[in-house]
């Protein structure tokens, strides 16, 4: 009978340690994702852990973001996104692209003030830089 017993000990602590340490209910949510990440579509891709597509990410670099005399130019350049590009700038009395379009564009200087100049992608993505012009 002592076999048995300890036999029947081993189950019961067993079930006890599954459902202690297993079991979610409503006062206990999901907050390790375990279950949200199986109840998703497996023919969907997982979003757990995915890395950001780099063609939503518009960054906009400029050749010299401080031009000091008027005349001054910078050659800005947008990496990311997908072509084609639409270029504008905030204030036109103090700054101008030479084209809208394309992924390089030239920015000329007129007159002092900061001016912003804004990308925008195919799909709708934004890409922002100041140009300071003191």
């Amino acid at each position: 009978m002592s076999e048995r017993m300890r036999w029947l000990r081993w189950i019961l602590c067993g079930v006890l340690l599954v459902f202690s340490a297993g079991c979610e209910t409503s006062d206990n949510p999901d907050t390790d994702g375990v279950e949200t990440h199986f109840e998703d579509d497996p023919a969907e891709p997982s979003s757990h852990g995915s890395l950001p597509d780099p063609t939503y990410t518009l960054t906009v670099t400029a050749s010299a973001t401080t031009l000091s005399a008027d005349g001054d130019r910078a050659v800005l350049t947008v990496n990311g996104g997908v072509a084609p590009y639409n270029w504008t700038v905030q204030d036109i009395n103090l700054g101008n692209i030479s084209t809208d379009a394309g992924a390089s564009v030239v920015y000329t200087r007129l007159n002092a003030g900061a001016n912003a100049v804004t990308v925008n992608d195919s799909q709708g993505h934004v890409g922002n830089l100041v140009l300071q012009q003191p």
